[in-house]
């Protein structure tokens, strides 16, 4: 599993696979809010966030998978859909 820049896990989180399909944020205008300041948003490639699940799948089974960055809801339907079909295979 190969994380870009920092992650953050929300405490809610502490037990959950943090899976990476977004790096930063797709508004990335907040005042209050420095963290993915100077980072371009962008979707990770699904075929590099298939590959992730499948080296991730023999270290589970995870109760929990947390799609990270920012803002992961912003990805397109059939994309989100074909993570999730992946993560339930696995």
């Amino acid at each position: 599993m190969e994380y870009e820049g920092i992650v953050i896990r929300p405490p809610s989180e502490a037990e959950s696979l943090i899976l990476q399909v977004t790096l930063g944020c797709s508004h990335n205008r907040c005042t209050f809010c420095p963290t993915y300041k100077g980072r371009r948003f962008r979707i990770k490639d699904l075929d590099r966030i298939k590959e992730e699940i499948d080296e991730m799948a023999p270290c589970g089974p995870f109760r929990k998978v947390f799609l990270a960055d920012g803002d992961a809801l912003i990805i397109p339907q059939d994309k989100l859909v074909a993570i999730l079909q992946c993560l339930k295979e696995k």
